[in-house]
């Protein structure tokens, strides 16, 4: 419960739980302990704890393996827990309306197994050190640069401040949009638009923009090597130094509903 200006406010909290090991990790870090202190096991009994035990503090978890694939390694998959009976029926039955019984199809053995040595290995407190220790050095590389991020680095990304990279675009111009083409034209490196087309909205054809224009640079479990991240670096960096030259867009296409996965551009005059 919230209180809020004097009233009590009852929330459902539905927990994301797909790198419940490196937020976990940073926190004992950054509190004064250490991964090693903390231990896989304490990391285990909060993820357990968040889904099964704690029925007075949250509604359930969720993770979506597919998307958070820095957590496990399958590239599939994903789980929806509730504490709430009720609930859990009605999803079954949305379920059964939009992909088919739960019973349906499952997954194959490749991913399981994938699944199951990364439960493994993410608890492991050299690996969070590592991955830690690549998001500090690519957040490091980028600030030294001059380039504006949200700090402090977290354990699975850098977030890249597009409204302050391309300053002189407005966020109607959406700069985050901007840069994830920029970047994906001069590197062929993918980012994630986190800003307007993403939680902006159009009403009546004026855009609402939204209050931030980031960009996401996730890195995937045990793929990158720090050559390709001195690339990423040297792609930004490059970036960087031509920045005014950059132009906004304008949406051709956008639909009603998550407009983000299947907008059309073009290059503002």
């Amino acid at each position: 419960a919230l209180n809020m200006n004097g009233a009590t406010v009852e929330l459902d909290l539905l927990l994301p739980q797909a790198k419940f090991n490196g937020d976990v990790g940073l926190v004992g870090t950054r509190i004064g302990g250490s991964l090693q202190a903390n231990g896989s096991t304490f990391r285990a009994n909060l993820f357990m704890d968040n889904i099964i035990v704690e029925q007075d503090l949250d509604l359930g978890g969720k993770a979506s393996f597919n998307l958070d694939v820095s957590l496990i390694g399958s590239k599939i998959g994903g789980f929806l827990a509730l504490n709430d009976d009720a609930l859990a029926e009605q999803a079954r039955n949305l379920l059964i309306l939009t992909e088919g019984f739960p019973t349906y199809g499952g997954l194959a053995g490749r991913d399981l197994e994938a699944l199951a040595v990364g439960l493994e290995e993410v608890l492991d407190h050299h690996y969070l050190e590592y991955r830690h220790a690549t998001i500090r050095y690519l957040a490091t590389k980028l600030t030294d640069k001059g380039v504006k991020i949200v700090q402090p680095p977290g354990g699975h990304a850098v977030y890249i401040d597009a409204k302050r990279f391309y300053d002189h675009l407005p966020a109607t111009l959406f700069p985050a949009q901007v840069f994830v083409n920029e970047l994906y034209l001069a590197g062929g490196i993918r980012g994630v638009e986190i800003g307007s087309v993403m939680f902006g909205r159009s009403v009546d054809g004026e855009e609402l923009p939204a209050d931030r224009e980031l960009v996401r640079l996730a890195m995937p479990r045990r793929v990158y090597t720090q050559a390709h991240v001195n690339y990423v670096a040297d792609v930004i960096s490059d970036m960087y130094d031509k920045r005014g030259e950059a132009k906004g867009l304008r949406f051709t296409y956008q639909a009603p509903f998550l407009r983000h996965f299947s907008a059309r551009f073009e290059v503002a005059p």
